[in-house]
């Protein structure tokens, strides 16, 4: 499938691109994207595309219903504090103290909420506990060592030796 995204800012039809490649590249459909801020470009080369993407909520859409989206969400509640993640969007989750630092790809959220509690809250077909301070998005992770995985933003993330086995094992879908 071809397909033409347009919008105003490069930037962010470069995140939406991204995430369509991801999003299909788990379901083995292949896919070409390419991405436009000129509309004349767009119109000039329309009748190459099978899809035409001009709205970023289409873009949304179009991610969700690859992933065969089930709107996963995880919500931490810490007193009148209530926040609510996608998590497909979660890179990682870092614990310092008796706080979690949950980055996404949007930046970081700190919620007082202990990381043992917030590991019961997650698919652990998605995220993999690779220290005992983090837990990482397996979906972000472009290359896996020995004592570390770095993840696609370069974010390195420590993987501790008592844990490399079964990081390796979930990392590979094993």
């Amino acid at each position: 499938m071809k397909v033409a995204l347009y919008g105003d800012k490069q930037e962010l039809l470069q995140k939406y691109k991204e995430k369509m490649e991801q999003a299909f590249g788990s379901t083995n459909d292949m896919i070409e994207i390419d991405c436009f801020s000129n509309r004349s470009n767009v119109k000039q080369q329309s009748l190459s595309y099978d899809v035409i993407i001009l709205s970023e909520e289409v873009m949304k859409e179009m991610i969700m219903y690859a992933k065969g989206y089930k709107g996963q969400t995880l919500t931490l509640t810490a007193g009148k504090h209530i926040e609510t993640f996608d998590m497909d969007e979660i890179l990682y989750i870092e614990a310092e103290l008796k706080t979690v630092h949950v980055r996404t790809l949007e930046g970081e959220k700190i919620i007082k909420f202990p990381i043992s509690e917030v590991e019961k809250l997650l698919d652990e077909k998605i995220f993999i506990k690779t220290h005992r301070s983090y837990i990482v998005n397996r979906y972000q992770i472009k290359t896996l060592m020995d004592n570390e995985a770095v993840l696609k933003n370069g974010k390195r993330i420590p993987i501790s030796k008592y844990r490399w086995k079964e990081v390796r094992r979930k990392y590979l879908g094993e």
